[in-house]
């Protein structure tokens, strides 16, 4: 089959599958399709419920044209305590140009895949670095705007049978609180160093902002998404 009908059909399925998030961000497509859905965990708000597994989506923005780490947390469905982790990390530093092949077209813009078990301890151990950031108790305040430019957390998750989220922006007292990040960063099996938090200046602000980039061709471009209560208020 060849590249350009690979694509075609890649392409014919996202237009069916419409932009709820359903799998594949590990897909350049499907994610640039669904990806306000991931983030907005409507697949794991769809599921939640009494005696649903507990499920966790962690995704660190740092700055959308650099890097973006999914961290997909999914607690055993036997009760046993453990867990797996499911790692996507893309933008600048997870891609690789020279990854290209006529057999995978979309290899570069992948990024890099990570994979771990977690026995019940490090699951614990994690789930607990999540709550002592403030993920139940200190909820981002309404109208929170995350900007594709600039550099935040987001966690959506089933506890307890119930649809969590919260965000955390930088620089803030809030993002300076969060425990779980260097545990991930250990855990995820990528082997992509992290991409810290840095200051962006007013005038790239204001270009980014003005001056919003094509949203072809796999070239960057910036959106905002709105936090609202307990999820993404509105996509502009």
């Amino acid at each position: 089959m060849s590249p350009y009908r690979i694509l075609l059909l890649l392409a014919l399925a996202i237009g069916l599958a419409g932009c709820t998030y359903s799998g594949g961000v590990d897909n350049p497509l499907i994610r640039k399709a669904t990806w306000f859905s991931y983030v907005g965990g409507d697949d794991i708000k769809a599921k939640c419920g009494p005696g649903a597994p507990p499920q966790y989506r962690l995704i660190y923005n740092a700055d959308w044209d650099e890097q973006v780490r999914a961290y997909d947390l999914k607690g055993s469905a036997t009760g046993d305590g453990s867990a797996m982790l499911f790692t996507q990390v893309f933008g600048g530093y997870g891609s690789n140009l020279l990854s290209f092949s006529l057999g995978d077209p979309l290899a570069p813009a992948r990024g890099t895949s990570g994979q771990a078990r977690l026995s019940a301890p490090q699951f614990a151990d994690l789930v607990t670095a999540i709550n002592d950031s403030g993920f139940l108790t200190d909820r981002a305040p309404y109208g929170t705007r995350l900007k594709s430019w600039d550099f935040y957390w987001v966690v959506a998750a089933c506890v307890d049978g119930q649809f969590r989220y919260n965000a955390w922006v930088a620089p803030s007292d809030r993002f300076s609180k969060i425990r779980f990040a260097a545990l991930l960063f250990a855990m995820d099996g990528t082997n992509v160093p992290p991409n810290p938090p840095q200051p962006v200046n007013s005038a790239e602000a204001y270009y980014q902002s003005e001056f919003p980039r094509a949203q072809h061709g796999g070239t960057p471009y910036t959106f905002e998404l709105v936090v609202g209560n307990n999820g993404l208020a509105s996509l502009f």
